[in-house]
């Protein structure tokens, strides 16, 4: 995954076309708005994140962002 892309919503759209099934991209953008009315910017930055695997909460840095409810 490029780290340099500065869009939360393109960083997760690069983590998810690494999946099996693939996210693809299209010309004019509608893949990034479909993940826009999914995701807040701040839940789309921490989706992308994580990893494919399941992991437990003390694998994460500790620099990681922690969220209450």
């Amino acid at each position: 995954m490029t780290e340099t892309l500065l869009d939360p919503y393109e960083r997760l759209a690069e983590t998810l076309d690494n999946v099996p099934n693939g996210f693809a991209k299209t010309e004019d953008g509608t893949h990034l708005k479909v993940l826009q009315w999914i995701y807040t910017p701040d839940e789309a930055d921490i989706t992308s994140k994580m990893k494919l695997m399941p992991e437990t909460v003390s694998s994460h840095p500790t620099n990681c962002l922690m969220i209450t409810l």
